[in-house]
């Protein structure tokens, strides 16, 4: 039974009398995706999978998603030690809008937070390992996105091909003139490609030689220019890891 002060947050879909309209569904859907990852991500999650539910209320403090739970949640590596009573993913609208990469990513998020509540080291080293975005800002979507700021949080609004930053500040300066209130910015995708150069906060510079596909080729200097005895390879998965761990700065 549902303590009745947590029960409006906690309303299962299947106690609801509404008409299932096209976001329910794509809700229901992503439900279905995110049971999958937790799946994959935890090795027991026979142990959890008949707590777990979706809700049709936004959540809390205007995030993309929340997974909320009655009782403490416990996790050793990808093994769950302690489950709540249940859990509830809450997807909010401006998630529905999303990339369907981006929403992967944040689902993903949301999975292993069935054993870790918080975002602890050992959180976040099981988000990256299977491919999750550690926060909302370091979801990557492809090519130059236009954000206009509401309230205390940007939104992408826009978002335009890699190779046309100049349209998209173009673009930005002609809503300005409609609303001189408003508060853009222009984000260009870092994806990793050929001829970039990364500097560690060590000092080393990892220029991209070759992008096999699945696995990039770099020289590894210093920052007197010196190169180290070896070149290094790197699967495009650690790469991209390693661009979000160090963290790497793009020069």
């Amino acid at each position: 039974m549902i303590h009745p002060m947590v029960h409006s947050a906690f309303e299962s879909l299947a106690d609801r009398d509404i008409e299932i309209g096209p976001s329910l569904q794509q809700k229901q859907e992503l439900f279905h995706e995110f049971m999958t990852h937790a799946r994959r991500i935890w090795q027991n999650f026979d142990f959890v999978e008949p707590h777990v539910g979706i809700s049709n209320d936004e959540p809390p403090r205007k995030v993309l998603a929340a997974v909320v739970h009655l009782g403490d949640i416990k996790a050793r590596g990808n093994f769950i030690t302690h489950r709540a009573t249940f859990y509830q993913l809450l997807l909010s609208e401006r998630l529905l809008g999303m990339p369907k990469e981006a929403v992967t990513k944040v689902l993903i998020h949301e999975a292993v937070h069935l054993g870790y509540p918080d975002h602890n080291q050992d959180f976040r080293d099981l988000v990256r390992q299977h491919g999750g975005a550690v926060s909302e800002t370091s979801i990557e979507s492809p090519g130059v996105q236009v954000q206009l700021k509401q309230g205390a949080r940007f939104k992408t609004v826009k978002v335009f091909p890699e190779d046309q930053e100049q349209a998209a500040i173009l673009w930005a300066k002609q809503e300005l003139t409609k609303n001189r209130g408003a508060r853009y910015r222009i984000l260009q995708s870092t994806q990793p490609r050929v001829g970039q150069r990364w500097r560690t906060p060590g000092g080393q510079i990892y220029e991209i030689l070759e992008d096999t596909g699945d696995s990039f080729r770099c020289d590894v200097h210093d920052e007197a220019g010196g190169l180290t005895p070896n070149s290094w390879s790197f699967s495009t998965q650690e790469f991209n890891r390693m661009i979000k761990s160090l963290p790497l700065i793009l020069l």
